[in-house]
């Protein structure tokens, strides 16, 4: 008999240690699934900053296109450079109307959105749609610079710069950069 009550005390001991056990573990569980969220977020985010960045490139490569059978079908002055002279930095996204077939000029002399190097307005996105563009839609974090500038006749060199802030400050870029030969010379 003496025996059973020399353990009385031992069972509240060994649970108050197993709960704080418990605890600290559940605790652990928690900063590991907060951490993970914050970083599915910045991944996230980087998908989507590679996807305006590539997006910048190909719509100055429809610019370019539009600028060839401008000057091939319509009987226009249109070489491929065309609005491409000179070093320019542009704010444009998908929605621009000038390499639709029009009056107007070639498609690189129309083209909109010229903007000082260091400026820059957030892209909106507009949910109706699912896109990124500058005239609907709610702001987003993310601002694109597309600069295209020419190397020499025959080339020219775009780049396209994406640039992000997240929730905690962090500050964030991708910069894609291709280069665009004539395709269309004799």
């Amino acid at each position: 008999m003496r025996i059973l009550q020399a353990q009385k005390g031992f069972f509240i001991i060994e649970a108050m240690i197993s709960l704080s056990l418990l605890t600290v573990g559940f605790l652990g569980l928690l900063t590991l699934l907060a951490s993970s969220l914050g970083l599915n977020r910045v991944v996230t985010d980087t998908y989507i900053a590679n996807y305006l960045a590539i997006e910048g490139v190909e719509i100055i490569k429809n610019v370019i296109d539009a600028n060839v059978a401008h000057g091939q079908n319509f009987n226009k002055n249109c070489i491929w450079s065309t609005g491409f002279n000179a070093e320019k930095t542009y704010e444009i996204d998908a929605q621009i109307p000038s390499v639709t077939p029009s009056d107007s000029g070639c498609p690189g002399e129309v083209l909109v959105g010229d903007i000082m190097i260091g400026a820059g307005r957030p892209l909106k996105f507009d949910v109706s749609s699912g896109e990124y563009e500058y005239d609907t839609g709610t702001n987003s974090v993310f601002r694109r610079r597309v600069t295209v500038s020419p190397v020499n006749d025959n080339e020219l060199r775009v780049n396209s710069v994406v640039a992000w802030t997240t929730r905690g400050g962090g500050n964030f870029t991708v910069n894609v950069e291709d280069h665009l030969y004539n395709w269309s010379r004799p």
